[in-house]
Order: C-alpha cells, then sequence, then structure tokens
C-alpha cells in the first residue's frame, strides 16, 4: 500500500520534480559529460570522481565538481580549492547541502516557473471537472434541506463560477 502511495505521489507531481544528479565515478573513469543523459527534469549535476583508492591505512579522496543547466542560478557552497575531499561525515554534509540548495536554485529557474505554472492549471482543471456540478444547493437538499429556514435574500446578479473563470482565476 505505501509503494502504491509513492506512486500515486510520483505521478501526481512529476512535472514539479527537479532532479539534482549524483553521478559517482570509479577510479580512472572517462570524464562524464551531462550530454549523456537526456531528461526534461535533469538540471544538475554533482560528480564525484574517486580519486585514490580505498586502503586500510588511508581515507580515500573524492574530487568534485558541478554542472548546472542554462537558467540555473548559482548556488552554495563552494567548492574549496582544488575541489578535494576525503572520505566522511564532512564530505556527506557537503555533498547533502550542495544537492538540497542545487535544487531549490533550480526551483527559482524561469523554466521550472512555467512548468509549475502549467502543472497547477492542470490540476485546477482536473479537480474542476472530477468535483464541480451544475446543481443547485436547494436541488441538492431539497425544499426542505439544511438551508430550508435561512431567510432568502435576493442575491445581486453575480457571475457563476465556472470552469473557466477559475482557470482565468489561477492564471493571474
Amino acid at each position: 500500500d505505501d509503494c502504491n502511495n509513492v506512486i500515486a505521489y510520483v505521478s501526481f507531481t512529476k512535472d514539479l520534480l527537479v532532479i539534482v544528479g549524483i553521478v559517482f565515478q570509479e577510479l580512472g573513469s572517462l570524464p562524464f559529460s551531462p550530454s549523456m543523459i537526456r531528461s526534461n527534469f535533469q538540471h544538475i549535476f554533482i560528480v564525484v570522481q574517486l580519486l585514490t583508492p580505498f586502503s586500510k591505512s588511508e581515507k580515500p579522496q573524492y574530487g568534485i565538481s558541478v554542472s548546472r543547466g542554462m537558467g540555473i542560478p548559482y548556488f552554495g557552497p563552494e567548492i574549496p580549492s582544488g575541489g578535494t575531499f576525503l572520505h566522511g561525515s564532512g564530505f556527506r554534509e557537503f555533498l547533502l547541502t550542495k544537492a538540497i540548495n542545487g535544487e531549490n536554485a533550480a526551483k527559482k529557474s524561469a523554466k521550472f516557473a512555467d512548468m509549475a505554472k502549467r502543472t497547477r492549471k492542470e490540476y485546477l482543471l482536473d479537480l474542476a471537472k472530477s468535483y464541480s456540478t451544475n446543481q443547485s444547493l436547494e436541488s441538492a437538499f431539497g425544499l426542505y434541506g439544511i438551508f430550508s429556514r435561512a431567510v432568502k435574500r435576493k442575491d445581486k446578479n453575480r457571475p457563476r463560477l465556472t470552469l473557466e473563470t477559475a482557470v482565468k482565476r489561477s492564471e493571474e
């Protein structure tokens, strides 16, 4: 059941995902190129390359570099000169902070804002189609419904909320 909830959540929010890809490379790997991965949702790559092999006597060292798409603003923390880190909690904390800040920076880009606006519009249309009705409250509850004792006032001619007006209001 939890798996179904996760799948439903991912499918519901798929257009709102901003993915920061973390690429781990083995010692001596060929350089990574972001053009090798085609995705509308990959905006940032953080490349972690093993620089020294694992050994019992020394902690391994990692090199780090960042590639961000056009329109993604700069985000910290800044990579220290040399861009090398020793294996440990400090490196893990840096990597996590960099990934979270990268996602937040990508959300500020114009491309993401357009995707988010389009997705909200689609969800609003879907909600309106699924849960709106043309039936008035009086006919829904009958003559002796919950509003039967209320004093009826003549309402001014107010425009009725329709699917089109709801969409126009959401775009404003």
